[in-house]
């Protein structure tokens, strides 16, 4: 009853969270629109480099983090957004101004460099607002100062919209605060009215005839027509290594969808019925004897399937995009879950997963011997078109094979055995830190100490000594290292000798150098290092900044530009919020607080056995740490997301 109230408040105060966030940007919008809460209006944010660059009478003095007027006749001109089109507004921010005013010339352009006209504007410290001719189409601006010779100023930010602005941080500040104490009084008042007149202990907290029950009985009744069909007609066949081996193709399947590009797009509806039918089949050959429809709904379980439910109302009023994925995860991936807990412990079902993923990872590593060589200065991508997903994979890989060594430590194994698993996890530490930045680093440390506690429970409850391991623990540092050395010369020059380059189309290219270094290198090296960005020029508040303003009721499926470009949310649930709505975030942080809550309980129950919940519980850190500071949300072209959403498919039955 307690666990039962604990998470029905917290249900609670996420959805009265969700609302009153919603009803503070409606506010702000001017409830225009459900579609996009600020309202639909264009905006355009010129970027950090248009704030700094040099011009025409116009030098930037870095020390000072501002601008020098040094001519009587001074012009900077800014490109506008991706089209040709009118504006109502421009919002200029400056700040360390020396004069208390500066008067300027604000000129139109069209792409011929032609000057449409020139508006008189006047400029202070703080936010400008200035009123634009709405009946001139822009393709350029440029600000001209004259007669101000040696006056100082920083510029902070400036963006160009359609309509005039209705948010700031301030107005949010009152009205999200006013909701949640609005939200709060009723919450508190509906509590104390249940309390005291509604009867709550005969409620059934552990069965559920709803949708969810009515969707369980769905799968126990396939699984014993279907499954009990196919398992007649395959009695000579050992069932556990066939389901091995079509979890081998079912990551091959997203391996090869994710190199070809195919996840999106046109082929999207082909990846996704691979996925089904593999997922499905799966679930029919671990049929063993009549399912049963137990009716246990846990807190995992109900936030998994409540996530794909809000996905798939998302999906009904979105008119592209690829859709009904969440169908996908409902009846196939929910499926084979509810097969192999029918039949498997915990421990079993991570087992079939591992051996797949251990084959299917000697074929990226091959991959990317012979065909994805390392970039001078550039972030690795491997397998992947976006260095942070292949970082996210190798993490997952890496914690795999730990897992493995963690398991050898209070038992006896051969020396092919460690050095076969240190071998694994050295080259998949390798590309982590190839490939990974400051999350992949913080992922990686959560991981390295979560395994750590676990070596010090066993050497200090169980005092298992380790210098009877020493041979072997040496052997595979050894190996290990040869092992790295070999993969390292090779993904450096191997391709390249072999002229089996392969280059993703719409890869992101991200330099480890800063801005002004890399230059330097791309001068040095024109060709290796064209479209090469640093990171220092992604924004990830301006991300954040997008995102955010285009929230809305439904999601949506259009990508979001930034200063001409597609740019990512770098955050998780701002991408989940976007694409799919307001209230698709509610069962998403729901199902990561039990995923992890009961893999960190099963992990101090169970510490001292080589059991598969340490694992699970890496996974729920890998996911999360990516999903807060990167771009792990439901992109199901990344492994490491489908193992997320499918390993904590054991604790359904908790």
């Amino acid at each position: 009853m307690k666990n039962y109230k604990n998470e029905k408040s917290l249900f609670v105060a996420l959805l009265g969270c969700t609302i009153c966030l919603m009803f503070t940007l409606m506010y702000l919008g001017g409830f225009k629109s459900l579609t996009y809460f600020l309202g639909s209006e264009a905006i355009y944010d010129f970027p950090e480099t248009d704030m700094i660059k040099n011009a025409k009478g116009w030098e930037y003095h870095e020390e000072e983090n501002g601008y020098y007027i040094v001519k009587n006749n001074a012009v900077n001109k800014y490109r506008v957004d991706r089209y040709v089109r009118t504006w109502k507004y421009l919002y200029l921010t400056i700040s360390n101004c020396s004069v208390s005013e500066v008067h300027a010339i604000l000129e139109y352009y069209d792409k011929e460099k032609n000057i449409l006209k020139e508006q008189p504007i006047v400029i202070y410290n703080g936010e400008n607002e200035i009123e634009l001719d709405e009946t001139i189409e822009i393709y350029r601006i440029g600000i001209r100062i004259r007669d101000a010779k040696g006056i100082f100023f920083s510029m902070d930010s400036m963006e160009i919209r359609s309509e005039k602005a209705g948010f700031s941080w301030k107005k949010f500040y009152e009205c999200m605060g006013m909701s949640l104490l609005i939200c709060g009084c009723v919450i508190f008042m509906g509590y104390s009215v249940r309390k005291k007149y509604v009867n709550t202990e005969n409620y059934a907290l552990e069965k559920n005839t709803g949708l969810l029950y009515i969707l369980q009985s769905l799968y126990v009744l396939q699984g014993n027509i279907v499954g009990k069909k196919a398992i007649q007609k395959c009695r000579k066949i050992d069932r556990k290594v066939t389901v091995e081996i079509l979890l081998c193709v079912f990551f091959a399947w997203i391996l090869f969808f994710e190199i070809m590009g195919w996840t999106k797009g046109e082929s999207y509806r082909y990846f996704s019925l691979g996925c089904a039918v593999i997922l499905f089949a799966c679930g029919c050959l671990l049929w063993k004897k009549e399912w049963k429809n137990t009716g246990v709904m846990s807190s995992v379980l109900k936030s998994w399937y409540g996530l794909w439910i809000m996905m798939a109302l998302s999906d009904v009023f979105k008119e592209d995009g690829e859709k009904f994925f969440s169908y996908v995860m409902i009846f196939s991936a929910g499926f084979f879950i509810f097969a192999y807990n029918q039949r498997f412990k915990a421990d079993a079902v991570i087992c079939l997963f591992l051996r797949a993923l251990e084959i299917d990872y000697v074929l990226v590593v091959l991959f990317c011997v012979f065909f994805r060589p390392k970039i001078i200065t550039v972030y690795y991508n491997g397998i992947c078109r976006r260095p942070e997903d292949f970082a996210m994979y190798a993490l997952l890989i890496f914690a795999l094979f730990v897992w493995k060594i963690y398991g050898l430590i209070d038992n006896d194994a051969s020396y092919l055995q460690w050095i076969g698993y240190g071998m694994g996890a050295a080259s998949a530490l390798y590309f982590v830190l190839r490939s990974g930045g400051v999350v992949a680093k913080i992922a990686l440390i959560l991981v390295a100490i979560t395994y750590l506690y676990g070596c010090v429970y066993i050497w200090v409850k169980k005092r298992v000594s380790f210098r009877y391991r020493w041979k072997q623990i040496l052997t595979a540092i050894v190996f290990s290292f040869l092992c790295v050395v070999v993969i390292h010369i090779s993904v450096k020059y191997l391709p390249d000798i072999l002229q089996t380059t392969v280059v993703f189309e719409d890869e992101q290219l991200v330099s480890v150098l800063p801005e002004d270094e890399l230059q330097l290198y791309q001068q040095m090296f024109p060709i290796t290092l064209e479209n090469v960005t640093s990171k220092d020029t992604i924004n990830v508040m301006g991300s954040w900044k997008n995102y955010a303003r285009m929230m809305g009721l439904y999601g949506n499926a259009t990508q979001i530009y930034r200063n001409r470009e597609p740019v990512q949310a770098y955050n998780g649930y701002l991408d989940l919020m976007y694409h799919y709505g307001i209230f698709a975030v509610i069962p998403f942080v729901l199902y990561q607080i039990y995923g992890f809550c009961i893999s960190l309980k099963k992990c101090r129950r169970f510490f001292g056995k080589k059991n598969p919940y340490i694992f699970v519980l890496c996974v729920n850190i890998i996911f999360t740490v990516f999903c807060v500071f990167g771009n792990a949300s439901v992109n199901f072209g990344n492994i490491a997301v489908w193992c997320y959403f499918l390993f904590n498919g054991v604790y359904f039955k908790e």
